[in-house]
């Protein structure tokens, strides 16, 4: 399996043309090509909820980690910067 879709990404355009893909690999790569959006709706329902998770999981990290933004104007000119390290439980990231 792994030797086939190799040898399909050498040459993409040429699946007529490569000798180990059965009739069947060949039907499979030309719906692929003509039908490339059809997957099951389960599918870009997860893609959707993950992106949305992903997003909000940044928002959680910028405002739990002290608006590090802040930080960085002192840190490039030099500025020494203590910070107070609390281990509170509403802490869930560490930075």
């Amino acid at each position: 399996m792994l030797r086939k879709g190799a040898l399909v990404a050498q040459n993409p355009l040429g699946i007529e043309d490569i000798p180990d893909l059965n009739e069947s690999d060949r039907e499979a790569l030309r719906n692929e090509i003509t039908h490339r959006w059809r997957h099951p709706k389960t599918l870009y329902f997860t893609i959707i909820l993950n992106s949305i998770a992903a997003a909000i999981q940044g928002w959680d990290q910028t405002g739990i980690c002290h608006g590090n933004e802040q930080l960085l104007p002192l840190l490039t000119f030099g500025c020494r910067v203590e910070r107070r390290q609390s281990f509170v439980p509403s802490d869930i990231w560490y930075c």
